[in-house]
This record gives structure tokens, sequence and C-alpha cells, in this order.
């Protein structure tokens, strides 16, 4: 589970092949978003956008828009599922 840096929105990934994002305040599911490839492990938010990558049992990393629920790229590469994912915000001078 993640919160965007608002904190206005938290957004859940499940072994259910699903990623929901849900408005907080609201106390209302904004989006289900389908995963059929595979169970989701884990997802971060990419900074300063509204796009999610997520990573599961596939093999694969997938950018997802959390306004959409739209695929925006799948990247393969993993020999096995994909356990968890971490996005540092990086600054070059």
């Amino acid at each position: 589970v993640i919160f965007n840096a608002e904190g206005t929105k938290v957004i859940s990934g499940s072994l259910d092949k699903t990623i929901k994002v849900w408005d907080i305040e609201k106390k209302m599911l904004l989006l289900n978003i389908s995963n059929e490839a595979a169970a989701i492990n884990d997802l971060d938010i990419v900074p300063d956008s509204d796009l999610i990558l997520a990573v599961g049992l596939d093999s694969t990393m997938k950018v997802f828009d959390t306004l959409t629920g739209e695929l925006y790229q799948s990247i393969p590469g993993h020999k096995s599922g994909v356990k968890c994912v971490q996005i540092f915000e990086t600054s070059y001078e």
C-alpha cells in the first residue's frame, strides 16, 4: 500500500491481480486496474507523475497510469517473479 504525495489517494496491489486506487477523503474506489498476467507483489509511485511501477510473479515491471488505468509500459527481464520495487528520487546538477 502506498499514498500519493498529496496524501489524498491510497494505492494497493493484490494477489487477486488488481491495483486499486482509493480516494481517502471520500472513502471510495476511484479505479480498479486489472493486471491479468500475475499477482501484484509490490508497487511504488513515479515521482511528480500519475504513474506507478508495479511488480509481480510474471517476471516483469509494469508502469500504469493511475488516472486512466492504462498500461503505459511493460518491462521484461527477470527470470522469475519480482518481489519488490522502490523508486528513488535523484537530482543531478
